[in-house]
């Protein structure tokens, strides 16, 4: 056994094979180094909590500190484009004017084609909702019987309980589910089959 724990004499000669000596000074080196981790990240994470205490917005106050640490023409076109994107969700951001950095289309710039759509999509987005909690799909559904956004909304309920379904579904019927994936060459450890990749 300590033939096998003692390094050779001029083993790695001519090599970079490190020795013993070598060894235990980069293992002390590294144990120091994280305790000073952990005792920096410790302070780091009591730093925040301070602030948020102080009522600080500590995501916020993240992503500012992150922020100087990039370009700053590059932070201004991401928020500018955060709150454009926000605005086009119909998300009211207290004193911004979607047109306020360039001339790029606006949610008042839609047509009523495309207001229909949005309206449609959202129908049917309340619909699963409505759905994935278990609600009632008739007495949820305020839209005109027969309308598009009616039958949106009930597309979107019936995909709500699939949900439901599909989590409440027996380890048998997964297994199942597996296993007809497996007949066909791939499953989720291995990957799809070589000739799909």
């Amino acid at each position: 056994m300590a033939d096998r724990l003692t390094p050779k004499a001029g083993a790695g000669a001519g090599s970079n094979r490190p020795d013993l000596s070598m060894f235990r000074t980069v293992v002390r080196e590294i144990v120091v180094l994280e305790q000073e981790r952990d005792s920096a990240t410790s302070a780091y994470m009591n730093k925040f909590k301070a602030a948020k205490k102080a009522g600080f917005n500590t995501k916020a106050l993240a992503k500012a500190i992150a922020a100087r640490r990039e370009d700053a023409d590059v932070v201004a076109a991401n928020l500018e484009d955060q709150l454009l994107y926000m605005a086009w969700s119909g998300i009211s951001v207290r004193g911004f004017q979607p047109d306020m950095f360039d001339d790029r289309p606006t949610v008042d710039g839609l047509t009523e084609k495309e207001r229909l759509e949005e309206t449609i999509f959202d129908a049917e987005q309340a619909g699963y909702a409505t759905g994935r909690a278990g609600g009632d799909r008739v007495g949820a559904n305020a839209h005109p019987a027969g309308s598009e956004r009616h039958v949106a909304f009930d597309k979107g309920f019936l995909r709500g309980m699939g949900a439901i379904a599909r989590e409440m579904a027996p380890p048998t019927e997964v297994k199942k589910v597996a296993a007809g994936r497996k007949k066909k060459g791939g499953n989720a450890e291995n990957g799809p089959p070589k000739e799909a990749a």
